[in-house]
């Protein structure tokens, strides 16, 4: 048994694993839509500007650039 290119066909192979994890319920739920994040994730990008202008806008004190 040497170190050099001689290998294990076993340990070579590719293998697969068929498993979820026990704590991780999101890839269990067949429910769970991925356009809602498609939708929400841009929305709540938007309602962050809009915000932060309107901060900018009634207090421009508090945004200090020099």
């Amino acid at each position: 048994m040497g170190w050099g290119r001689g290998g294990s066909q076993e340990r070579d192979s590719q293998k697969s694993y068929n498993w979820t994890l026990d704590w991780d319920p999101a890839p269990a739920t067949s429910g769970f839509n991925y356009e809602t994040i498609l939708v929400a994730r841009p929305i709540a990008l938007i309602v962050t500007f809009i915000a932060a202008y309107a901060v900018r806008h009634f207090y421009p004190d508090v945004f200090c650039y020099e």
